[in-house]
């Protein structure tokens, strides 16, 4: 008997631990999902100079000005070149 009794004890076991498991998985997947949907902004600061090449080559879309301060838009994502040849 003791041994009819421990092999549904294990079957429930693994049972439940693939169940787990299975939920494990899907949860996993819902947040990468979510995270490679989601919108967010790259707020890069940019020189005056990469600005009046940004205009000329009519790469912002919208721009707003407060004060001193630029918040532009951009047509498409880019990459900007740092002053020390770096690529953002």
């Amino acid at each position: 008997m003791n041994k009819k009794n421990k092999k549904p004890d294990n079957k429930v076991l693994n049972t439940i631990l693939s169940n787990i498991f299975i939920w494990i998985v899907i949860v996993v997947v819902a947040f990468s999902i979510a995270s490679n949907f989601s919108s967010y902004e790259k707020i890069k600061n940019v020189s005056y100079n990469e600005y009046k090449k940004l205009i000329e080559n009519r790469e912002i879309s919208s721009a707003t000005l407060i004060g001193n301060n630029f918040k532009g838009e951009l047509n498409s994502e880019i990459s900007i070149e740092d002053d020390n040849g770096r690529i953002n």
